[in-house]
Formats: structure tokens, sequence, C-alpha cells
């Protein structure tokens, strides 16, 4: 029997109690990783929450069904239209095909998951197995008369789905603040700078094409994850979750792309897990900072059966900011502080504030045991 499940909900700004469509069944899916680089440990710091929110869901009576996606085509340098294809610079950099880069580092991946203890998702999905699907997809679109084809690409009209109001529905913000102080690549072929790719024409230097109605290319980096959770969850399933990089543009475009098909977002629920801080700094490629997880063995931290971190006390986002700087109480930490057990006792309730108490069975080190401790007696996960 399910169990009451709150949940903070970024399209709604709120806690929601959580009922799921078809109870006590979940369809969760999860944004993965584009497969260029390894994987550091902010990265892997979303894929920690979502495993907390599985297991959180499946301790309280509910079967999840979870998908991930994996991006191994046509995410650009730029997370716009314009750039290099993130795998395909890697491969020409590296002397490969892209699919030994992808194929290579999703095995890096995958590994990250088994040493951080991370339980898999039932199916890992390529954007390149679904390529039948987005231009299925895409040609749904034009038919419904928000996008059109052009001699470089087949653009999503965003203005005509946002209507008046110009603001997005994820990130409740207008095109000119989404957009305030970046320089946008305006091709003429656009009918806005705001439109974006859901199909690239004409890019004869891009080693990974393919034919379509439109003509030869390869998809944008947005479309794969409305094609794929339509083919594997239906138009409309419970929980779509990613880093809160993601808000924008990436799910902000996966719902203008996907409502004029399914009448909505195509997810009810939307979660988004903060950033990993490293000295108040988040820790990314840009910043320097990085550390992997392969880097734990080499300071003697067991990672065998996976050791699971504190990640940061930053918690899930979409909250919004008081005036103080500080988010809501529905937005406070959440504290990844899984250790090497199986067993969970008290009530899981995502409100920010976690309240229940883990149990190690079988304890082993843990990698800053004290720490760790302390982040989660903070957070009330913890008896004092």
């Amino acid at each position: 029997m399910e169990k009451p499940f709150h949940i903070f909900n970024t399209l709604s700004r709120s806690v929601e109690e959580f009922r799921p469509l078809n109870p006590p069944t979940v369809t969760l899916y999860s944004c993965g990783p584009t497969v260029y680089l390894p994987q550091h440990l902010g990265n892997m710091r979303a894929f920690l929450f979502v495993d907390t929110l599985k297991r959180a869901l499946e301790f309280n009576g509910y079967h999840v069904r979870h998908l991930m996606n994996i991006t191994d085509v046509g995410h650009m340098t730029s997370d716009q239209d314009a750039g290099e294809d993130k795998v395909e610079k890697t491969a020409r950099a590296q002397g490969k095909t892209p699919r030994e880069v992808a194929d290579f580092y999703i095995r890096q991946f995958q590994g990250d998951f088994g040493r951080l203890n991370i339980k898999p998702p039932n199916a890992y999905w390529r954007a390149t197995e679904h390529i039948a699907e987005m231009q299925t997809l895409v040609g749904r679109i034009i038919e419904r008369g928000y996008a059109y084809v052009t001699p470089s690409a087949v653009y999503f009209d965003v203005e005509k789905w946002r209507g008046p109001s110009r603001v997005g529905r994820l990130s409740r913000q207008s095109l000119e603040e989404q957009y305030a102080g970046q320089r946008l690549e305006h091709s003429p072929d656009k009918k806005s700078p705001h439109d974006f790719a859901l199909w690239v024409l004409n890019q004869p230097h891009h080693l990974m094409q393919w034919e379509s109605p439109w003509g030869r290319g390869y998809p944008g980096w947005h479309i794969e994850c409305s094609a794929m959770s339509m083919r594997h969850l239906g138009e409309s399933f419970d929980i779509h979750t990613g880093g809160v990089d993601l808000v924008f543009p990436h799910h902000e475009d996966e719902i203008a792309q996907s409502a004029p098909i399914v009448g909505g977002p195509p997810a009810r629920i939307w979660v988004h897990g903060e950033f990993l801080q490293v000295g108040g700094q988040k820790m990314a490629k840009s910043a320097g900072n990085i550390e992997r997880v392969a880097d734990l063995a080499d300071r003697g931290v067991d990672g065998d059966g996976g050791c699971r971190l504190p990640v940061g006390q930053s918690g899930h986002g979409g909250g919004r900011r008081r005036r103080s700087g500080r988010r809501s109480s529905a937005s406070k930490l959440l504290v990844l502080s899984w250790c090497p057990c199986d067993t969970v006792t008290g009530r899981f309730s995502l409100q920010g504030k976690a309240r229940s108490t883990t149990i190690q069975r079988n304890p082993r080190p843990v990698m800053n045991a004290s720490v760790e401790e302390k982040v989660a007696r903070s957070a009330g996960w913890l008896s004092r």
C-alpha cells in the first residue's frame, strides 16, 4: 500500500501531494548525460538526487518505471543551435568515431553508477536509436502549425507558442529575461532569434546525419527527450527530473515542443537538483574545480559497491529565491547521504526538510563520515 508522498514541483512552484497517473506505478523520466567527456561529481549529483527520489518512492510503496536518455548526437557546444556537436568534437580530437566516443563514455558513466551505488534505470536509451521517432514527432509539430521548414533547419516557432505574454511555462521568465546578456546566433532563416532547431539541415561537415522528409541532417538537442518519453512512457507521464541548469533552455523547450501534441507539459511534476557547491562555487569544468568519481579511489575512499556522498547542501531546484538570497523552505536541503546499506526507516517526504532516518546494515568505512553525519543530522535525517 503506497503512503502519502509530497514533492516540490518546479512547474507549480509549490509542494504537492504526489498522485501518480496509474498507481502504484510511477513513470519517471530522467535527463541523462551527453557522452563526450567523463562525468564529474557535480554531474553525478543530479543522478544521486534522482536515485534518492526513486528510493523514497519505492520505500513509500510505489513501483517506479524509470527511463534515462543518453545524448550521443545533437548537443552543441553552445547548448543552443550554434557551435560544434560535443560528441563529434571529442571524436575529432581523439581520432575516433562518434560511436566509439559515445560507447566509451557510456561504459564509464555506468561504472560510476555502480561505484556510487546508484540504482540504474529500467532502460537507457540513446538518441541515435530514436531517429525515426524524432522525425515522426517533428512532422506532427509541423502539421500543428508550430514549426516551419527552412534551408538551414526545421525550427520551432517559440513566439507563436508563448503568445502575447512571452513567459515560459517552467522558468516563468520572459524571453527577454532568459536571454539577458546573451548574444543570440540569429540565422536569417529564423522568424525570431528565440526559435530553436528541431532538425538541422545542410551541415555537410557534421559526421552523423540521416535522411529525412526535409533533407539530410540530424536532430536538435531538445527533440530527443520528447520523442523518447512519448515512445516509452506515453504522451503523459508522472515525473521528469534533471539538473537545475536544464530548466532553461532544455526543459522549457521540451515542454514547448511537446505541448502542441499532448495538450500541455508531458510530465505532471518537474523536479530539479541543484548544483554541487565547492567552496561556495559551482563545480564545473569552466571553474577548474572538478573531481571525478574515479578520483575518490586515489584518496583511499571506499567506492566498491557504492559509498554514497553528502554532495552539498543545495537541495532540489526551482524554488523562488527570497530577497535574502535564500530559497524558500520548500526547496531546502535534500541530503544525499546514502551509505552502503539497503534498509531505511522513517517516513520520506520531499518537502525540503527530509524527515527520515537511515540505518546501515553491514557498516563499512564511509568518506568523511563525520561530515556526512553532521550534514544529515542538520537536515533531520538522523535522530539527534
